[in-house]
């Protein structure tokens, strides 16, 4: 059905697209940044097994890079 709404509209669905794929890059690091709050705080959901401070350090890293690259995604959709 939406395949033909776009066939009579005649024009293509970019700018819904580009929101879409905008929406899931600000998606990514919420939920990377609660498993990392999870990981690092309620060590009794794991049976007290503790994460090695450099491995979560490493996740803080790879969550900055995700804030950055949502920020960069984000930018943008101003102009739509």
């Amino acid at each position: 059905m939406t395949t033909v709404a776009y066939l009579l509209v005649q024009e293509p669905p970019v700018t819904l697209l580009v929101f879409a794929g905008a929406f899931n890059g600000i998606i990514l690091p919420l939920g990377f940044g609660v498993l990392l709050w999870i990981a690092w705080r309620r060590r009794d959901l794991l049976h007290g097994y503790r994460y090695p401070v450099w491995l979560l350090a490493a996740g803080v890293a790879a969550w900055a890079l995700t804030l950055y690259l949502a920020y960069n995604a984000i930018t943008p959709l101003a102009d739509l």
